[in-house]
């Protein structure tokens, strides 16, 4: 093997490992055929990296087109048999996860058409059914693609059949009924057969103890005892084996998530869906994980907004952002909780991001048309303190100074610091005076010249509209 040959085949195994594995297959099929093959070996190795980025599709496709390199190689093709049934498992599981897809998505349309008015409702029915009928499409090719590399694949043919149903496409799921029929009996025959085989073989003993039944029940302990580290490092020192639980995986990503590790818990709930394809177990386990993700970034949310209202803008633009940041995510998660897109709102309104407080604004007075939105009542109420103090008896005016606060200072850079300034100033001066009454007059009289041109600027705004 010359050195030439050596130093390709490691920048092929190094763009992959690098997440460029169109580059690495361009290079390997240019320098590799089948009048000169690469050796087994290098072939191994370019399937165990590939299977390690789960990359089935590349892995499997590479594969078929190399197979006539290595005619009646037994090792070559239990390579691709296994490369073959782990692409078909990933094909089931991408359908399995469009038909959770498309089950939520059919709830949130049902949810919103009970919104909507008559017009509206009709509109929305056609488009939703276009997205609900594209999302069955979709999965159904999939299973139909694992059923094409796996003809006996049962699974693939069960989730075929639901999709004929669901798009009432009655002759196609006749078909595959037909199918199934004719794969069941063959199937319940060999695992009669395996049984019988099994008594036969089967030496008398004691019973023992499943160690998989024992190592479940150990990191349900774990859970429910709230040690959700020692859970963790468990699964990973058993994960590697063949025959893990798939719902120890289950039982990793809810750790992680009460551990707030949510990239990590994400990996481990991807991992969970491509070792089992449980759809019912898979979707209960997602539910709760959302539960506890949607109340963590709630907690988190309101928090960093009551320090940001406390500091104001400059001081705390941070935590403003960091409060729509969790708003946002809990939104993705339940896009229609009232009170989390009114605060949602109010974080938006401060930063100043005008266009996107508006379609939060629009969402919850789809949802509730007379709801009062927290950034202009009760912030508000607490933020007008000299003009609240002065004008205690008129609050028609104070509203007009509230206004003013809204439509003008608080839409720029300027009139937001500026705002924080007499925020910090005005609570101390109010505190100092109390209820002196000549104060309270004074404040008054100087407040009128602001007060004119407030008016102005109102009746200056009416005609401009």
């Amino acid at each position: 093997m010359s050195n030439k040959t050596v130093e390709i085949k490691r920048k092929i195994i190094s763009l992959i490992r690098n997440r460029e594995s169109k580059e690495a297959l361009k290079l390997f099929h240019k320098n590799f055929t089948q009048e000169k093959p690469a050796e087994l070996e290098f072939i191994k190795n370019l399937y165990v990296e590939l299977n390690r980025l789960d990359l089935n599709k590349e892995n499997f496709e590479l594969l078929a087109q190399i197979g006539v390199w290595y005619p009646d190689n037994v090792e070559f093709q239990d390579i691709f048999e296994n490369a073959t049934n782990t692409y078909v498992s990933s094909l089931i599981l991408q359908a399995n996860n469009i038909n959770f897809q498309r089950l939520e998505k059919e709830k949130s349309l049902e949810d919103s058409l009970k919104r909507a008015d008559s017009i509206t409702r009709e509109k929305m029915q056609i488009e939703n059914s276009k997205q609900l009928k594209a999302l069955n499409e979709k999965s159904r090719e999939l299973y139909k693609l694992a059923v094409s590399l796996s003809p006996k694949n049962l699974t693939a043919y069960k989730g075929w059949l639901e999709c004929c149903n669901i798009a009432e496409d009655t002759e196609e799921a006749a078909e595959v009924q037909k199918k199934i029929d004719s794969l069941t009996p063959s199937l319940r025959e060999q695992a009669v057969s395996l049984k019988q085989n099994a008594q036969e073989n089967q030496p008398e003993e004691t019973p023992q103890e499943n160690p998989l039944e024992k190592l479940y029940e150990e990191l349900e302990q774990l859970f429910s005892e709230k040690k959700y580290k020692e859970l963790i490092d468990k699964v990973v020192e058993n994960e590697t084996a063949n025959d893990f639980p798939p719902l120890g995986m289950l039982l990793k990503a809810k750790a992680l998530v009460e551990l707030r590790r949510f990239k990590e818990a994400d990996k481990a709930l991807f991992e969970a869906e491509r070792l089992n394809t449980n759809y019912h177990v898979l979707k209960q386990t997602k539910e709760e994980i959302a539960e506890v993700k949607y109340n963590l970034y709630i907690k988190a949310g309101s928090s960093f907004l009551k320090k940001a209202v406390k500091l104001g803008i400059p001081l705390g633009t941070l935590n403003f952002q960091k409060a729509k940041f969790c708003f946002m995510k809990a939104i993705e998660i339940n896009p229609d909780d009232i009170n989390v897109l009114d605060q949602a709102y109010t974080a938006l309104k401060y930063l100043g991001e005008n266009e996107e407080a508006f379609k939060i604004k629009a969402t919850i007075y789809s949802i509730q048309s007379d709801f009062k939105l927290s950034y202009d009542m009760n912030y508000n109420q607490t933020l007008c303190f000299i003009a609240t103090y002065a004008f205690y008896d008129e609050p028609n005016i104070v509203e007009e100074f509230r206004w003013f606060r809204r439509e003008y200072l608080l839409n720029t850079k300027f009139g937001r610091k500026l705002n924080s300034l007499y925020v910090t100033l005005s609570s101390r001066v109010t505190k100092a005076v109390k209820n002196d009454i000549i104060i309270r007059r004074l404040f008054k009289s100087i407040l009128y010249l602001p007060l004119l041109v407030i008016r102005l600027l109102k009746l200056i705004n009416r005609f401009t509209i």
